[in-house]
């Protein structure tokens, strides 16, 4: 598990931010169930900056090539909450580690959490990397104000 702070600009993670809570009030306003992912909790950014950019940066920390698998940004609601999994290949073809890059961290709860005990803590810009197809991880309840990420889904992933 790898853990970096201050990874973007922190007018890039506002921006980011600024963007998914946009959408994800947008989609709840016109209707949309906030409890279904597509459209309402996520957006595909494969082709966007911000991927590169985070895959240079652990790259640039970790001796590791990267290939970008699927990339969006997501809003986990009030009273959400991911259960214990691993990513295995009926979920991610291919993949195997994963990025989580924090875009606020005005709420409560929402802590990631693996199941040999590690917690983090939400930090505004903090980006995790980590073994998503051997860490059994998940989410605890988000409480006060949505949380808002961005992750990618790393696939054949070579160290060296």
């Amino acid at each position: 598990m790898f853990i970096f702070d201050d990874v973007l600009e922190e007018s890039e993670v506002t921006k980011y931010h600024d963007f998914i809570s946009n959408h994800y009030k947008k989609m709840v306003s016109l209707g949309h169930d906030p409890e279904h992912w597509y459209p309402t909790r996520n957006v595909k950014i494969e082709r966007d900056s911000v991927v590169t950019k985070i895959k240079e940066f652990i790259e640039s920390k970790v001796r590791v090539k990267l290939t970008m698998g699927d990339a969006e940004m997501q809003t986990w609601h009030v009273g959400s909450l991911s259960h214990p999994h691993v990513h295995d290949d009926k979920g991610r073809q291919g993949g195997d580690y994963n990025s989580l890059l924090y875009l606020n961290d005005d709420f409560g709860g929402g802590e990631f959490y693996t199941k040999t005990g590690i917690i983090i803590k939400p930090v505004k810009g903090r980006l995790t990397f980590f073994n998503g197809k051997e860490i059994c991880h998940g989410l605890n309840p988000v409480q006060g104000n949505h949380r808002h990420t961005i992750i990618v889904w790393w696939k054949n992933t070579e160290f060296y």
